[in-house]
């Protein structure tokens, strides 16, 4: 079974569009569950790369928008 980096990634993203309130944790099952064991050791960085870019998306979604913060002070 041929492993495709950029299905993984639109696969990934997908997901965390649709759980946004996933933990660290349920980010990496889902990734592990997507890489074929017989490739997992060789794409072991996409899996790294894939939960800080998932850490990322998590706090940026948690910043106030400024907008958030004018509405808040009135």
């Amino acid at each position: 079974m041929m492993f495709n980096k950029n299905t993984f990634k639109e696969m990934f993203r997908q997901w965390v569009d649709q759980n946004q309130s996933a933990t660290p944790e349920e980010a990496r099952e889902f990734c592990q569950k997507l890489i074929p064991s017989s490739v997992y050791a060789s794409h072991y960085w996409l899996v790294e790369e894939s939960l800080s870019w998932f850490q990322w998306v998590q706090k940026s979604r948690r910043v106030p928008k400024e907008d958030d913060y004018h509405d808040q002070l009135n």
